[in-house]
């Protein structure tokens, strides 16, 4: 397929690629403007789609505004699925100073129900958490599969297991080699999220990070998420809602979801 652009709709060397393009037997669309129907090139292509304004920063803005609208419809068809992204200690469970017993995992008010209301608007629930305990010598991985094991059980009791889980065991400062480097997917890297997006086939685009602290937020912002920060924590840069518990950050998603394009988004905002 050829795409032409041409304000006039007369330009010469958009006319000549039609005719050698139609030689050969490609398709042809025209983003065209002027009075009329498109110029010359209105009659050649096989889809003209005419802005008729009369000056050129009209027809070419216009033009821009269809392009995005085309590449928005690719991307969606592409890349149809969406995710939130989620912190665990601290915003899906109860924060324990390096927690590895399965036994003590304590699920936050408003999770449960919040995964529900997530994944019955079409999201993907998935976890990405820093394990740097593994790097520190503090359990192994085989203990953060147990906490894993043990909260997905937990969540599938009510309907709202996740569907993926990722997890970081390195950090520079540990002392089992295997794990202390410096690497791409401890979050504030953007590694587990799109790890997890091509797993998943999620549009990152129209996925969202939420967490407890700033690490998180970096993290959605390097991966192209919107972010949602709970609690009293703060970030730099700012995430793009601020909660004050988990319940709110999944109303304020719901929100944006439902919302329909041109409105004006909530300005609500919990504000410590």
């Amino acid at each position: 397929m050829l795409v032409v652009i041409s304000t006039s709709g007369d330009s010469e060397n958009a006319v000549r690629a039609v005719l050698v393009a139609k030689e050969k037997g490609l398709f042809t669309v025209g983003y065209l403007g002027g009075k009329g129907k498109g110029g010359r090139l209105g009659e050649l292509v096989d889809v003209p789609v005419v802005l008729g304004a009369h000056d050129t920063a009209t027809v070419q803005a216009g033009h821009l505004v269809l392009t995005h609208t085309i590449c928005g419809l690719v991307e969606e068809a592409l890349f149809p699925k969406k995710a939130i992204f989620l912190d665990r200690d601290g915003t899906l469970i109860a924060n324990r100073h390096y927690g590895s017993d399965p036994d003590g995992i304590e699920l936050l008010d408003g999770v449960v129900e919040g995964l529900r209301k997530l994944r019955a608007a079409g999201y993907r629930l998935v976890l990405v958490s820093n394990q740097s305990g593994v790097a520190r010598g503090y359990f192994d991985e085989g203990a953060v599969a147990r906490m894993h094991d043990r909260l997905q059980r937990m969540l599938n009791r009510h309907g709202a297991a996740l569907d993926g889980l990722e997890y970081c065991p390195h950090h520079p400062e540990g002392i089992a080699p295997p794990y202390a480097v410096e690497c791409a997917c401890r979050k504030p890297a953007p590694g587990m999220l799109r790890r997890a997006a091509r797993k998943h086939g999620v549009n990152l685009s129209a996925s969202w990070m939420v967490g407890d602290i700033e690490a998180d937020v970096e993290a959605g912002r390097r991966a192209g998420t919107r972010t949602v920060l709970v609690g009293p924590e703060t970030a730099q840069p700012p995430p793009d809602y601020r909660a004050e518990d988990f319940a709110a950050a999944v109303h304020h998603i719901l929100e944006v979801t439902e919302e329909v394009p041109g409105s004006t988004e909530s300005a609500a905002s919990f504000r410590p």
